[in-house]
């Protein structure tokens, strides 16, 4: 796998519940999916 996918998947699992949220919530207004 891509090593910055695989990151990107882990982060929210290593880091706080809400890091996690606040990740999603800033890759949206990006328009990342």
């Amino acid at each position: 796998m891509d090593p910055i996918s695989d990151a990107s998947v882990e982060r929210p699992l290593r880091r706080r519940p809400w890091d996690g949220i606040a990740d999603r919530l800033l890759a949206a207004e990006h328009g990342s999916p």
